[in-house]
This record gives structure tokens, sequence and C-alpha cells, in this order.
């Protein structure tokens, strides 16, 4: 495997780094086992903007190796009011874990009782595999998995649990439904007695050809892991690294605590046969993605390099195209929306576009742009015989909600200022 070399880093420009964001990453590589003790004091001793940093912690979702890090390494250099807030928000995350942690166990056991078979993902299962504590990693959404034919059977479940669909937070008409299942990857649910919220995943992201992977696939290769008490079936390692990668890309990366998943893991499983796993991901299509993981994980956090992602990335120069427009992002001070026809937004739709470099995925991501969306058919009902029409609206619909301020619809960027969801 190899270490980080000049070469390779230049494609990120690693000296346009803010102050902050350096010492946020030197946390994260401490927490993953490396010598960064000397780094951090330094760090600690320059002119950090606390509230930059807080800041960057939240977005990042980093509290937990953020505290455990500072408090280890430079307590002392630690403002007493700053290392208090990284403190409650350390504590916060392992109580909210717990809370979900139990709910995922009662979830999975009703699941089970109605015979319908369930692989949860992130969350709970991902802090106890890469990490062996829950409270390691920020949990969010309770993230599970099913076969698309009991979708209507575990969405039955949920709701006898308490839970409520909040996205879409509309009823489908009959066509409605059926064009959901076929476009859209997940709904999401939420119990306000536990205020806990599940998202119910059929496939990996909305457009179902670019990780190609299908619930069977996953089920095959299954692992068990024991948790609270009881045990449940998640992805094998392998294909949780396929998943991680194939994640954050779709994510552009835009937090640190994907990649910090994959340093750490790779750490824990240094056994991975990394040709054969990259032979499998190029099978699949998902070779780019998975070689970004790795290099930005390599570049930024300090985590080896595989010999067999190292070969990919040189022979397909999309790969560092790739990571340069994600670190790009990952600098932006804003959040997940950006606004229309500026570089980062130009940059997070070409990361998109270039995460496969097929012909076929591009022309299906280009008309996953242009057809017409859920959202217009909360903003526009129409009858299902008239369904066709949502596709010429689609255009009016895109001008007015991201241009006419005042509008019903106008939002602040593509992406609106939604709930993130990012787990």
């Amino acid at each position: 495997m190899k270490p980080i070399d000049s070469k390779r880093s230049s494609h990120l420009n690693l000296s346009s780094i803010p102050l902050e964001l350096r010492l946020l990453l030197s946390c994260l590589r401490a927490f993953a086992g490396r010598d960064e003790g000397h780094r951090i004091n330094t760090l600690t001793r320059m002119a950090i903007d606390w509230d930059v940093f807080i800041s960057l912690v939240d977005r990042h979702r980093t509290s937990s190796p953020a505290y455990r890090s500072l408090n280890r390494l430079a307590v002392n250099n630690i403002p007493e009011p700053v290392l208090n807030r990284l403190r409650e928000r350390f504590h916060r995350n392992t109580q909210q874990v717990l809370a979900k942690t139990a709910e995922l166990v009662r979830i999975v056991k009703r699941f089970e009782q109605n015979h319908i078979r369930i692989l949860p993902i992130k969350g709970p299962v991902l802090a106890l595999l890469v990490y062996d504590d829950l409270g390691s990693r920020h949990v969010g959404d309770l993230d599970i998995m099913v076969p698309p034919k009991s979708v209507e059977m575990a969405e039955d479940v949920l709701v006898q649990q308490g839970y409520k669909r909040i996205h879409p937070d509309f009823h489908l008409t009959p066509k409605q439904h059926s064009i959901y299942l076929q476009n859209n990857h997940h709904f999401g649910y939420f119990c306000q007695e536990r205020g806990i919220r599940v998202e119910l995943h059929w496939r990996f992201g909305s457009i179902r050809y670019l990780f190609p992977l299908r619930f069977n696939d996953l089920w095959k290769d299954k692992q068990t892991i024991r948790i609270g008490g009881s045990e449940m079936a998640t992805l094998s390692p392998e294909h949780t690294i396929l998943f991680l990668c194939a994640h954050g890309a779709g994510h552009a990366w835009f937090r640190l605590f994907w990649l910090n998943d994959i340093a750490c893991l790779m750490k824990k499983r240094s056994a991975i046969n990394w040709q054969s796993l990259m032979l499998h991901a190029s099978r699949l299509g998902i070779g780019r993605m998975v070689a970004e993981g790795i290099v930005l994980s390599n570049l930024l956090l300090a985590s080896p390099l595989p010999e067999p992602i190292l070969a990919f990335s040189e022979k397909d120069k999309g790969v560092y195209r790739l990571a340069g427009m994600a670190f790009s992002l990952m600098k932006h001070p804003g959040e997940t929306s950006y606004k229309p026809f500026t570089k980062p937004y130009y940059f997070s739709k070409m990361h998109t576009t270039m995460l496969r470099g097929d012909l076929r995925y591009k022309l299906i991501f280009s008309v996953s742009k242009i057809r017409a969306d859920y959202g217009d058919w909360n903003r526009i009902p129409l009858p299902d015989v008239l369904f066709p029409f949502y596709h010429l609206i689609r255009p009016f619909t895109w001008f007015l909600r991201y241009y006419v301020r005042g509008s019903k619809v106008y939002k602040e960027g593509p992406m609106g200022r939604g709930k993130d969801g990012a787990t």
C-alpha cells in the first residue's frame, strides 16, 4: 500500500486548506490511529477561529472524533468554552445514538415478525462495524433496506409502530406512486413520540444504474452483527466499502465523516482483497467512485492507498478530476444548496455526471434532470389521466422555484433548504 505522495496531492491543492479545516483533518487522522499529536499541538496554538471550527465539526458530523482527539492531545490549548461545546455535542450524540439503536432493534424485530427481509445500513450497524463503539459515529436517520416488492408491507409496519410518512409528505395517486418507486429510492418517516426518522430504501440512489447492486445481491453475501442483544443482518465488509464509496461520491463527499468511515474501516479490515474488490467494482461500473473515495481518504486522512486503487486511478484520469471537484465543494462554506449557474453549482452537477464513464449513465442522468419531479406533483395536483402534462410544465416550475422570489415554490438553490438527512 502506498502512502501519500506530493505528485498525487497536487491534484487537490492541499495548501489551500483553511486552518480550521486543517485542524479537523488532523483530528480525524488522530482518531484513526495516525501520529498527529505534534501537528495538533502546533495548530491549536495558532490563530484558530473556534466558531468556524465548531461550525465545521457540525457540518461534517464529526463531534466525537474532534472532541476525543483534542481532549487527548491538546486539552491545554483549547479554550474551556470551546471544549465544553465539543463535550456537550459528544455526549448528546452518544445519547441520541443509544436511543436510535434501541429503536432500530425494535423495528428489525417487527419486520422479522412480519417475515420481511431487512438490511439496516449506515447508522448504528456501521458504527459497530467500523468503530466497535456506538458513540464514535454520528447517526441521523435510521436507514433500512427491503426488497422492492416488500415496500408497501414495510410501510404498513412502520405506520403501525407510530411512524408517519414525511417524504413525500403528501398523498400519492396510483400513477404517482408507481412512478415514484421507479425514479426514487426511499420514503422518509418520522415518529413524533420518539423523535426519530426512518428512511425506507428499496435500492441505492434514485438513478438505479448508478449503483446496480440489488437487494438480493446484498442479501446473498450479508453478514450478521450482534447489536443491543439481538442479531441482525447487514452488508458484507466488501459491499460496505462499495456502498460507502458510492454513497459519498453521490453526495460529492460534502461531509468528512463519510471519508472517516472509510479510513477507519480500512484500518480495521487490513486484509481486504483489493484486487478482487476492484475487479468487482469495475464489472459493476462503479470503479471510479470507489477509487475516488479511497484516494480522497488517502490524501486527506492519510489512509493507505492499495496498489489496485493506484493502478486504476492512474489509468482513469477521471478519478483525480472527481477528487478535485469534491475537495473544492468540501471547502465551500455553504450548505448542500448551490445557487444555480455558480461555480459550486457547476462542480456539483459535473461531479455527478462523471461518476461513471459510460455514455448510458450520462444519458440516464440527463433525462432524470428534465423529467417531472415529485415536488411538481404536490405544487400542481393533476389527475393521473393528465400526468404527461407534468413533463410540459417542468421548465416553468423549475424557473419559478429558483428565480421568482415570493412565489409559492421559490427556493434558495437547486436542492432547496430542506433537511439534508445524511447519515
